[in-house]
């Protein structure tokens, strides 16, 4: 089936179940919406596998696997135990190490980022690259496929190693422009092991995995038996057939190496919740989008006020939390967060990695922070 015909199905079906009404969202109703996408979607893909958990108002009220985890021994995939790569999300990861130590003073993002080495990045330009710079895919690297990829986990190359020899040239002066750089992540997690005096994948384990209860969360690329039986195998297709594919081990880790089951990546919402419970409120959510964080929070008592640049999705927002019964306790503005103005101060400032990646250049990184930072409490947190 064609994506323009698959479209029309989905059409088609919305339009017989008369869709006008939006329907309440609860466990019963999203299983059934995620087992008929997972029917299209297979007759249009033929999927090995797949895990899907989803969290509303703070608690999980879906959780499931669809397919195999093992195509050949026929294992259903279960949410709780088997593991998938969740690649370039890894970055997000590395990204919170970086501004955990900045918030405990460790790290500047202002600074030179070769400050933090033991090499030396090349001075093709005069500018520097700061650190700031790694997190927001502004460095100015050029972006190719490295390497660095081993079968076994004996044969990975040191990340310091692997830095050194597939160092990218500087194409760019930093903050120029946007682009995407694999190698800025892994750098990024360099600066993490070499300030903390820890290795990235333990830093990331002891400082956000296990706060956050991720139990089952791999930032060690799996090298035991019992963790490559937990993770799903990949397969290829040829036609009907399927071959599975061997695990591979990447030597820049911090970039994209990190599996998780769908169980565990249901904590951030507990994270911000607790987050706010422990400042006490009230809270300024940066580009609320949906609601999604801000109607947990709520649910609390506390108070919320999100910010979101999209008219449509502050009107997202508006009727989530109306559905929720929050609406009373979050007021929603519409505003930049480069320039936001507000009359109030805040205990806790809640801006997701993803909201920030929005702010391109350094003006803007610079604006949106400095801006944050004057509607805190004093003592207050940015998170």
């Amino acid at each position: 089936m064609t994506p323009l015909k698959q479209l029309l199905l989905i059409a088609a079906l919305g339009a017989a179940s008369g869709q006008a009404q939006p329907r309440e969202i609860t466990g019963e109703s999203v299983a059934e919406f995620f087992d008929a996408a997972y029917v299209t979607q297979n007759h249009a893909y033929s999927l090995v596998g797949l895990t899907v958990s989803v969290v509303h108002r703070s608690e999980v009220i879906f959780k499931k696997g669809y397919g195999f985890a093992d195509l050949d021994k026929r294992v259903p995939v279960d949410p709780d135990r088997h593991l998938f790569r969740i690649a370039s999300i890894t970055k997000t990861f590395t990204a919170t190490a970086v501004m955990q130590l900045v918030e405990q003073g460790q790290l500047d993002l202002e600074a030179d980022v070769q400050s933090y080495l033991d090499f030396d990045i090349p001075k093709t330009y005069s500018e520097p690259i700061h650190l700031k710079h790694l997190l927001t895919h502004t460095a100015g690297f050029e972006e190719y496929n490295f390497g660095g990829v081993a079968d076994e986990p004996e044969q990975i190359v040191p990340l310091r190693e692997f830095l050194i020899e597939h160092m990218p040239a500087r194409v760019n002066r930093p903050g120029a422009f946007h682009s995407y750089s694999n190698y800025g992540s892994a750098l990024a997690g360099y600066i993490v092991a070499q300030t903390s005096g820890m290795p990235w994948a333990d830093y990331v384990k002891a400082k956000l995995l296990d706060p956050l209860g991720m139990t089952q969360t791999n930032a060690h690329q799996p090298r035991t038996d019992g963790h490559r039986q937990n993770h799903a195998i990949s397969y290829s297709q040829s036609g009907d057939t399927f071959e599975a594919q061997p695990f591979h081990f990447f030597a820049d880790a911090p970039n994209g190496v990190m599996s998780t089951t769908a169980a565990d990546m249901t904590a951030d919402l507990p994270f911000y919740v607790s987050e706010a419970r422990q400042s006490g409120g009230p809270v300024l959510e940066v580009g609320v989008g949906t609601g999604r964080i801000a109607s947990a929070i709520a649910a609390t008592g506390i108070e919320v006020t999100g910010i979101d640049v999209s008219p449509s999705m502050l009107d997202l927002a508006r009727r989530r939390l109306e559905a929720d019964g929050v609406a009373d306790r979050v007021e929603l503005v519409e505003a930049d967060m480069r320039s936001v103005s507000l009359d109030r101060a805040f205990a806790l400032v809640v801006l997701p990695y993803r909201v920030f990646a929005h702010a391109l250049t350094t003006e803007d990184q610079v604006a949106t922070l400095t801006g944050l930072r004057e509607h805190l409490q004093p003592g207050g947190r940015l998170v």
